[in-house]
């Protein structure tokens, strides 16, 4: 059984000494990125009740946005 894993993980540590500036840059941006997405689905969620209390009112309804929206299947085929 090959240890792609074992080898994964040496490749990582190795690269983490060798260029940690790099690595480091590239750790900020992940955490930057999901940081940024949580935020959105927290105010997207909750957003609404934080705008009612503080006196703003909510008009559109987004309850089916997650619907989509159906196309013929030939006109967005990837395969034609």
């Amino acid at each position: 059984m090959p240890n792609y894993h074992e080898q994964v993980a040496h490749y990582l540590l190795q690269l983490a000494r060798t260029r940690p500036r790099e690595v480091l840059l590239v750790m900020l941006g992940f955490v930057t990125g999901g940081a940024a997405h949580s935020l959105a689905d927290w105010l997207v969620t909750g957003g609404k009740y934080i705008l009612r209390r503080l006196g703003l009112r909510v008009t559109r309804d987004y309850s089916g946005h997650d619907q989509g929206r159906r196309y013929p299947r030939e006109r967005y085929s990837r395969f034609r």
